[in-house]
């Protein structure tokens, strides 16, 4: 992933991710569980910022509705250059998924941000729309 945003800075950076997933079903309940990986190289930086994100979600399927509300909450821990791993922010997200059919979906969520470190990309508060096509 190559990345570009003014506002935070004027540079390049680049980014990967690895990660794993798991889904527990408990009747309409679904936990689910996701750790990724993420490191990101800055074009004047010395090293690479690694993450490792924690997030869990506990979501509800609303049976005939289409409607799936969901909450998660998510861990950003911040591995440090040689070993000093601390929690830069944690984001709590709630909102809902909302099948139109079975390729396209909508999701409404609102999110909170908590920041434990200077962060110029990410408001501490957002709303948010996002539009989903599967191929």
């Amino acid at each position: 992933m190559l990345l570009n945003q003014y506002k935070a800075a004027n540079e390049l950076r680049n980014r990967y991710y690895i990660y794993a997933s798991a889904n527990y079903p408990i009747g309409n309940f679904s936990l689910s569980l996701r750790e990724r990986f993420q490191s990101t190289y800055k074009t004047k930086a010395p090293h690479p910022t690694n993450y490792l994100r924690t997030m869990l979600t506990l979501s509800y399927k609303i049976r005939r509705t289409g409607l799936v509300p969901f909450a998660y909450a998510e861990l950003f821990n911040n591995t440090g250059y040689r070993g000093n791993m601390h929690t830069d922010r944690i984001r709590l997200s709630a909102g809902s998924d909302y099948k139109l059919n079975k390729l396209n979906s909508l999701q409404l969520y609102y999110r909170y941000h908590i920041f434990n470190v200077y962060d110029p990309v990410n408001y501490k508060y957002a709303i948010g729309v996002t539009y989903s096509h599967r191929f």
